[in-house]
């Protein structure tokens, strides 16, 4: 991987977490779409739903990274170390208002990341339905 050690030990924990999500979870992953080529800390993919995972050890990149997602279309989740780092990315991200695959930008603590994966994924699962005689 390209980043630093600590940056490169919370990528392979973003994809460990999120491949208990998704069938496909790839670091380092290189995405095409709209004429646009990418790289992402981790893509995941399952039907449907994909994700991008930009791990941010600092503000450098962060809005570099929105904008990335944005041109391929596919939504972002930044995943940070510390509060401090994740309200400083919030404040940097949030006039511009971009919503990369249609959705705003998640900026999530490691630790908030599976809680996350699984409130968002269950959005997409159909409610249980009992089956009625009429």
């Amino acid at each position: 991987m390209r980043g630093d050690p600590f940056h490169n030990f919370m990528v392979e924990d973003v994809q460990e977490t999120a491949s208990k999500f998704f069938i496909f979870a790839c670091p380092e992953y290189r995405f095409s779409k709209n004429g646009v080529t990418n790289y992402l800390d981790v893509f995941a993919r399952q039907g449907l739903i994909s994700l991008a995972f930009e791990v941010e050890t600092t503000s450098r990149h962060a809005i570099d990274n929105a904008r990335k997602a944005l041109s391929v279309g596919i939504p972002l989740w930044i995943v940070v170390p510390t509060r401090r780092l994740k309200s400083e990315i919030t404040r940097k991200l949030k006039p511009l208002r971009l919503k990369p695959g249609g959705e705003p930008i998640k900026i999530l603590l490691l630790g908030q990341l599976e809680q996350e994966l699984t409130n968002y994924l269950s959005l997409f699962i159909p409610a249980n339905t009992q089956n009625r005689k009429e």
